[in-house]
């Protein structure tokens, strides 16, 4: 992973073989970002992703997709989570027939490359459990 900063921004490329969440992850705590914007492109070989069930009472369902998949859009924000960095991804991807999948990226391994760009703010949210949704909401 290598990343270059420009004022509030990042650019960061994360490398074949390397965990996407992680690779920010790590940018977040050495530039301590805890607030901001995510968004990118690029490869992936294996992804988690997971998406609420409404038909089994909103249980969360993973899903493990191990192979070759364009990251066509990937989106998400960094909040505060015990006073860490947490960055909270969603994921479009694309198989070699065109077909679209996505949701919420739990893992995501880089195949040939990604491009992500991160938009920090100083204007901090933290998130906290939701007894009632059984999530890690906003903090507003």
């Amino acid at each position: 992973m290598e990343y270059r900063r420009w004022d509030d921004r990042y650019i960061v490329r994360v490398d074949q073989g390397e965990e996407i969440i992680e690779q920010l992850t790590l940018v977040c705590k050495k530039e301590n970002i805890l607030a901001g914007t995510i968004s990118g492109f690029g490869g992936a070989t294996v992804t988690e992703l997971g998406y609420v069930d409404p038909d089994d009472n909103k249980a969360v369902k993973r899903v493990v997709i191990n192979e070759y998949r364009g990251i066509l859009s990937l989106t998400g924000n960094i909040t505060a989570m015990d006073f860490e960095p947490f960055c909270h991804i969603h994921v479009v991807l694309s198989d070699n027939k065109l077909n679209a999948t996505g949701g919420h990226m739990y893992s995501c391994i880089v195949d040939e490359i990604a491009e992500i760009s991160i938009n920090s703010s100083d204007i901090v949210t933290r998130r906290i459990f939701d007894e009632n949704l059984g999530l890690f909401m906003l903090d507003l």
